[in-house]
């Protein structure tokens, strides 16, 4: 089992916002940033489980192993407008990691499944529904082709 440690969430915003400014066309830093943003949008966490050997977010976390079970309301005015950018940062970063992953010759459906799905949901979060189905259902069309 890989070893991870309690991370307090900006500063893996951080770490993970200036690699990816020296690695643009990195799929899975770009993936793992996506993801980042939008467990910051759907829960109140102010530290996450990384791990240690590549500084992403672990994603054996109990609290956000997949989609969550319900999306965390913000308190405040500010708090409700720092999830909307971080929503609006995950959806650009998952369509960036879509396009990188076209280019790519090697990517895998899963890695294609779990980018679309996480677009998807994000879209879902947005109010953008029509787009969002639309996102679903290529995940779908993919993962039935598995």
């Amino acid at each position: 089992m890989p070893e991870t440690e309690k991370v307090p969430i900006g500063r893996l915003f951080t770490n993970l916002s200036l690699r990816l400014i020296k690695t643009t066309n990195d799929f899975e830093l770009t993936y793992q940033l996506a993801r980042l943003h939008s467990m910051a949008y759907a829960t109140n966490l102010s530290e996450v489980s990384a791990l240690k050997a590549s500084g992403y977010p672990d994603r054996r976390q109990t609290r956000f192993s997949g989609l969550p079970d319900l999306v965390q309301t913000s308190p405040s005015p500010e708090a409700r407008r720092v999830g909307l950018e971080h929503l609006t940062n995950a959806i650009a970063l998952y369509e960036r990691a879509l396009l990188l992953l076209k280019r790519s010759t090697n990517a895998s459906a899963w890695e294609v499944v779990r980018t679309q799905l996480g677009l998807a949901w994000c879209l879902d979060q947005s109010g953008q529904r029509g787009t969002a189905l639309m996102a679903y259902r290529k995940a779908l069309n993919t993962a039935w082709r598995m």
